[in-house]
């Protein structure tokens, strides 16, 4: 082989190998987002549910304008993607998910926030790709 067809095999394996990289950057980027996005959907669902619970009367199986004795059923929270634990009170809902989906080194997402009379009020999600906690929504005034 001449040098130039050895000069292009080298050019040409380097471009895949940079491709190949930049591509799995980009995938393991959108695969986070879409975890973060999945789960603040099932956060909007439990808010959903709770708020169900806050303004049905105790005699139909609610609160009755109070978050106590709330607890969301596992097919709200799909007990196969999520852990949850939640503290009830009389104004509002803490409630925490855990992620059963594991990031490329084993470690889940975390998600918590308030939920009150109004909706969700924040809801925070830490991120093992960057080790850091973000605000994810805050409600406004």
């Amino acid at each position: 082989m001449g040098q130039q067809q050895l000069l292009l095999i080298a050019l040409g394996v380097i471009l895949v190998g940079v491709a190949i990289v930049v591509g799995l950057n980009l995938f393991s980027a959108s695969y986070s987002q879409e975890v973060i996005d999945q789960a603040a959907q099932r956060f909007n669902e439990i808010s959903a549910d709770a708020l169900l619970y806050y303004k049905t009367p105790k005699s139909m199986g609610g609160g009755e304008g109070s978050f106590v004795g709330y607890s969301a059923s596992d097919t709200t929270v799909l007990t196969y993607t999520y852990t949850q634990y939640m503290t009830p009170s009389s104004t509002n809902v803490l409630v925490y998910l855990i992620t059963k989906t594991v990031n490329h080194l084993g470690q889940p997402w975390y998600i918590y926030g308030y939920i009150d009379k109004k909706g969700v009020q924040n809801m925070y999600v830490y991120d093992p790709d960057k080790q850091a906690w973000r605000t994810a929504y805050t409600r406004p005034n």
